[in-house]
């Protein structure tokens, strides 16, 4: 089951948080925050560069200028919005677990 919480979108990985549905998330956010850049940040988890890359071309389609900051916990990611005077809305990318089973 998706869940939305205050750092994003969490979900079982390429299951529940496919790359489609990143990237369209994405494009949504980029319509719906009227911002013109986004910091995107993610874990180091398996998951992480695929769905980095989905929600920065999601983004990207949506007319948002991305940086990558690759792997950057919570409190560097909100550092650098305040040093590159990034609007103060974001989207910070989180990913998730991938599915295991028992």
């Amino acid at each position: 089951m998706l869940r939305f919480g205050t750092d994003g979108v969490r979900g079982v990985a390429f299951t529940e948080l496919t790359e489609q549905y990143v990237a369209e998330l994405g494009m949504v956010a980029a319509r719906e925050l009227g911002v013109t850049k986004v910091l995107v940040g993610r874990d180091t988890r398996e998951s992480g560069k695929q769905l980095e890359t989905a929600l920065a071309n999601g983004l990207l389609a949506g007319g948002v200028a991305v940086e990558l900051l690759g792997v950057a916990p919570t409190p560097a990611i909100h550092f650098w919005r305040q040093n590159e005077a990034v609007p103060a809305r974001q989207l910070l990318h989180r990913t998730t677990r991938t599915q295991t089973t028992a």
